[in-house]
């Protein structure tokens, strides 16, 4: 128990009173239960990620004697890595569930989506109304969609031109 509550970082030292801590919390005192529950519950979800992460961060003590073989050696080497490749993995997660979108924001943008989808459908629907009257106009159609498709194909272009460029200039250093 007195382990556990230094792994969560318990406030009060418990260190020198460890006896009368345990007797405290065996018999209800209290003195001791009201000021651990006072730290404890206004932070419950904080603590249990803490309990959480603590069963893969906190250090194992392994005597030095057993250190000096090398296969133990490896073996300890092989588990801080380990460990700080659940860090790194856990802070990913993190950032990962930080991003995470608020569900009213999203069917708000989809809402605003389709109203615009909405508007242009309408916008291209009066234009196809005006263009029946033109003649030749499957053929003014089909210029208009080959200068557009030439006006991206040229955006895509001049993006891989930056792209090279920049890559040539740090190739090239300083």
């Amino acid at each position: 128990m007195v382990e556990s509550l230094r792994v969560l970082n318990y406030g009060p030292s418990i260190d020198g009173r460890r006896s009368s801590f345990l007797d405290g919390i065996a018999t209800g005192n209290h003195e001791i239960i009201r000021p651990l529950l006072a730290w404890l519950l206004p932070q419950i979800s904080m603590l249990q990620k803490r309990a959480y992460l603590a069963r893969f961060l906190v250090d194992v003590e392994i005597p030095a004697e057993l250190l000096l073989g090398e296969d133990m050696n490896k073996l300890h080497a092989q588990y801080d890595a380990l460990r700080e490749q659940f860090k790194t993995t856990h802070r990913h997660l993190e950032s990962l569930r930080q991003i995470e979108r608020d569900p009213i924001k999203v069917k708000e943008q989809v809402f605003e989506l389709q109203k615009e989808r909405d508007h242009l459908q309408s916008k291209i629907a009066k234009l196809k109304c005006k263009l029946q009257d033109v003649e030749k106009s499957d053929e003014l159609l089909e210029a208009v969609e080959d200068v557009k498709s030439h006006k991206v194909e040229k955006s895509k272009l001049v993006d891989t031109m930056i792209e090279q460029r920049q890559a040539l200039n740090l190739s090239l250093g300083p």
